[in-house]
């Protein structure tokens, strides 16, 4: 399930737990297909559980949609997303930001070009962001 289909469900609801709560008929109202329908009525609380280990592990906040911090500008965006994992100064996501992302298989000199760009952005006040995967990304943090 993307984004799009998510905040859709979060108009027609209002919110995550009237999802969940919800009867089949009222979920084939929201236009949920029957696989939908069986994963919000039995979630993946294993993997759910395993993400949450993985934020705790990595020092990281989980930031969603409704959350107060959520920045207004990514709330904006067509497909934002539902939750993002936030490591680092919550005061910066009010900061002018750039998106930093690329091959998780960069070559060694694209690592090195990443980094360079990222420190320049950075020592001119640009707060830098990415989607926290191997190569390109971790360079450039």
């Amino acid at each position: 399930m993307g984004p799009v289909k998510a905040h859709r469900w979060l108009e027609f609801f209002g919110d995550v737990e009237k999802i969940f709560s919800a009867s089949p008929h009222e979920l084939k109202k929201a236009r949920l297909t029957p696989e939908q329908i069986d994963l919000v009525r039995k979630p993946d609380w294993a993997a759910a559980e395993k993400s949450l280990t993985w934020a705790l592990k990595n020092h990281c906040q989980l930031i969603v949609f409704t959350d107060d911090l959520y920045p207004p500008l990514l709330r904006e965006i067509h497909a934002a997303p539902l939750l993002f994992y936030l490591r680092g100064d919550t005061s910066l996501l009010s900061q002018p930001q750039l998106a930093m992302v690329g091959s998780r298989h960069a070559s060694v000199m694209g690592l090195s070009q990443a980094k360079q760009f990222a420190s320049e952005l950075a020592s001119r006040g640009w707060v830098i962001t990415s989607g926290m995967a191997l190569g390109i990304d971790a360079a450039s943090h």
